[in-house]
């Protein structure tokens, strides 16, 4: 009954072919609407834009299916883009399918976002599931807004340990330590793998090198990682061991698990 209401709400002032068309529709051209918002989910967050009008959703949709688009289907939907008539509009149709909701107003224009952030994290993580997708991640991993949908990327696909191993390089200093070493350990509560988990070990122990301070502070967030990660509780003891040492000899490999 809500979902009817909804739906009679959006179909407002249209004729009964054009509800009974927009209705019908909202189920054509599947697989293009799900990648153009993979697409748009993965540019949101390289952008850190979340919200957008029905017009710049338009000219995202434009812009994805000229650039990337192909098949019969993608003139049809192109021509659509730019009509006013929402049962041939794949935008206006994706609005109306609930996919994008209203969430706040700029100059009387409503901004549309994804109703769950989780939702928008999954079909970006889709997107970039790939060569290019990480690669592209890699550069941007010190991107404070992109620090969420790194915990989720390494949790949901297989390059998990390669986006890991590009944290590892960013831990840097100071307050970007600090952020760097949370995500690290946000990261590594995802890896389940033993193998894994002592490369990544080795790689982080290499990495932070002579920096006492941030094998302290990286030390004392592993201290919190549960106890089935063998490699990573053992690194965590002895990154301890050689910040409160002078002997460089505490840095040597014999001291990993």
């Amino acid at each position: 009954m809500l979902l009817f209401d909804i739906d009679s709400s959006k179909v407002r002032g249209l004729s009964e072919a054009q509800r009974l068309a927009l209705l019908h529709r909202r189920s054509a051209y599947v697989q293009e609407k799900r990648s153009f918002l993979e697409y748009f989910a993965a540019q949101r967050y390289f952008e850190n834009t979340p919200l957008h009008s029905e017009g710049e959703l338009r000219k995202h949709a434009r812009t994805f299916f000229q650039t990337e688009g192909n098949g019969e289907q993608v003139e049809a939907i192109l021509k659509g883009i730019e009509s006013p008539d929402p049962t041939i509009n794949i935008v206006t149709q994706t609005i109306f399918s609930g996919v994008l909701v209203g969430v706040d107003y700029r100059n009387g224009d409503v901004l549309y976002d994804f109703p769950h952030r989780r939702f928008k994290e999954v079909l970006a993580c889709n997107r970039l599931s790939n060569e290019s997708g990480v690669a592209k991640l890699i550069q941007s991993v010190t991107a404070p807004h992109l620090a969420e949908l790194l915990i989720v990327y390494v949790e949901d696909t297989p390059y998990g340990s390669r986006v890991i191993e590009a944290v590892i390089m960013g831990l840097g200093s100071g307050e970007s330590c600090l952020r760097m070493s949370v995500l690290l350990y946000e990261c590594l509560l995802r890896i389940e793998d033993t193998d894994t988990r002592t490369k990544l070990a080795y790689s982080l122990f290499e990495t932070i090198g002579a920096d006492s301070r941030g094998r302290r502070l990286v030390s004392r967030l592993l201290e919190f990682l549960p106890p089935t990660a063998d490699a990573i509780g053992s690194l965590s003891m002895n990154l301890d061991k050689a910040a409160n040492s002078r002997n460089a000899d505490l840095l040597s490999m014999e001291f990993l698990p």
